[in-house]
């Protein structure tokens, strides 16, 4: 695992991608998926986990969709570092902001219902975990769960 501020790893991930500049990884479902799995913590303790259907397109072959994939999740151990008065109201989203030829980059971000706390980015490589701590001790993981075609297909 790696810990790389995400605006470095962005651009290195945009210079050196591998796939043409059109083929790119999405979250979305398709017949061979690489599965990610996505974890977010705050004082080393779990907040969310998820495991994403990552597919390598082409940025035309995007299924159009009514709604942006987001998952949604409640927040209260974060709230103390994220300095909210109610943890009780603490929701934290994690949801598609970038499509890259090596990865995808996650959008991160914690709020109330009358304020945005933290709004971040987290950039997943397909060929390596990483982990970034995106505020002091809230730290969002990620590493690949299944590759395409290592099933025994």
């Amino acid at each position: 695992m790696t810990t790389l501020p995400a605006i470095a790893v962005f651009l290195s991930l945009t210079v050196a991608g591998q796939a043409s500049a059109a083929e790119v990884w999405h979250w979305q479902e398709c017949s061979d998926p690489t599965m990610i799995r996505a974890t977010v913590e705050a004082d080393r303790r779990g907040v969310a986990e998820l495991v994403i259907p990552a597919c390598r397109l082409d940025r035309a072959e995007f299924a159009v969709e009514q709604q942006q994939r987001t998952f949604d999740f409640p927040a209260a151990p974060a709230a103390v570092r994220l300095g909210a008065k109610d943890a009780a109201n603490v929701t934290g989203s994690i949801w598609e902001a970038g499509a890259e030829a090596s990865g995808l980059v996650l959008g991160v971000s914690f709020q109330t219902s009358d304020r945005i706390l933290l709004n971040s980015l987290h950039v997943v490589s397909v060929s390596a975990g990483s982990s970034a701590e995106i505020a002091p001790g809230i730290v969002v993981r990620s590493s690949v769960e299944r590759t395409r075609r290592d099933d025994g297909r």
